[in-house]
């Protein structure tokens, strides 16, 4: 056996990063219910996709190669505006760092879709919002852009692997979007 084989072989034992990935990873939404209960946002414009925001290492399907047909997802970031009262502008200490934003398109015109942000590997709800999407000009189908107060971390630490992810579902076709893997929950001041 070669010295590759066998530290390969020994790495996969140990459960390292290079172990084999389970079923249950590789499909997070399999088991997911959407909320329907949580709120009606308006639905924003999307956002066009930015090849300087790139997914935490998860495995080893990249998001391009899933966003081809059907339903699409991407997150784009977001800078929450000063509030401005009697002429005073205030800023929170997060107001300058990334927001996530998650736009997708493919969806079904005049519907409802339910956008979220699960932690992962529990497949938890940690923010949420249902909308009506609608047709955006440059878009396929149903598409929105949906501001979201979750920070991405992934551009203080690229090397982090993902705690999250991104996924929307179209309740008038009852599907998931593919997932958009994500870092969060990074302390922050």
């Amino acid at each position: 056996m070669s010295t590759f084989r066998l530290v390969f072989l020994l790495l996969a034992l140990a459960g390292t990063p290079f172990a084999p990935i389970k079923l249950a990873q590789a499909e997070p939404t399999v088991n997911l219910v959407p909320d329907p209960g949580m709120g009606l946002q308006f639905a924003l414009s999307p956002s066009v996709a930015n090849d300087s925001i790139t997914e935490p290492e998860h495995n080893e399907t990249t998001l391009e190669a899933r966003q081809i047909t059907g339903l699409a997802v991407w997150i784009t970031h977001w800078f929450p505006p000063p509030q401005c009262s009697n002429g005073v502008c205030t800023i929170t200490s997060t107001d300058d760092l990334p927001h996530i934003q998650i736009n997708g398109e493919g969806f079904t015109v005049g519907g409802r879709v339910f956008g979220g942000i699960y932690r992962w590997p529990a497949n938890t709800l940690s923010w949420g919002m249902n909308i009506n999407v609608r047709r955006w000009p440059g878009y396929r189908d149903g598409s929105f852009g949906l501001h979201t107060p979750v920070i991405d971390c992934r551009p203080f630490d690229q090397t982090h692997s993902a705690t999250s992810f991104a996924a929307a579902y179209d309740w008038s076709t009852a599907r998931w979007s593919p997932v958009v893997w994500l870092y969060t929950g990074c302390a922050v001041l």
